[in-house]
């Protein structure tokens, strides 16, 4: 600043003043509009604080109701597994308690005693016994292992 006979002139605002009162209300304007550029300046610091910081909790909320939403599914699985362990130790239950009667297995086919499924299926099971006893080469006693070499040929 250059003073010079009630003339002032302020290099920043490149006022010209005259009065001593007019440079003292410049100087305190200036004081002022610093302030208020310092106080923008820690505004503008607080917003991204703020900012950075909603986004984390942003991210946290997400990330617990995703966590929610997955202990929901897993509590319904864990009830729907219960229910078949319950539904499954109840037909056990009832399997035994017929076993115990020597009654029929199954109710529905109380009628009959065994299906023709089964019988056939025992048939087959008969039969494929009977074929791998006749592979067998006659050399071989009944007693000993057969030879490393015996068995089905492709």
């Amino acid at each position: 600043m250059l003073v010079a006979r009630r003339r002032v002139i302020i290099s920043s605002p490149r006022l010209f003043l005259t009065s001593s009162n007019s440079f003292f209300l410049v100087i305190r304007l200036e004081r002022t509009i610093a302030k208020v550029a310092a106080n923008e300046v820690e505004a503008l610091d607080a917003i991204s604080k703020l900012t950075s910081e909603l986004r984390i909790a942003s991210s946290r909320l997400e990330r617990f109701r995703k966590q929610k939403v997955l202990l929901q599914r897993r509590g319904g699985l864990m009830l729907n597994k219960k229910a078949q362990s319950i539904k499954d130790l109840k037909e056990l239950d009832r399997l035994e308690a017929a076993r115990e009667a020597r009654g029929p297995v199954n109710p529905e086919n109380a009628k009959e005693e065994r299906s023709p499924k089964r019988l056939r299926g025992a048939a087959l099971a008969s039969n494929a016994v009977e074929s791998s006893q006749s592979i067998r080469s006659p050399s071989v006693s009944s007693g000993s292992t057969p030879p490393k070499g015996s068995g089905l040929v492709n």
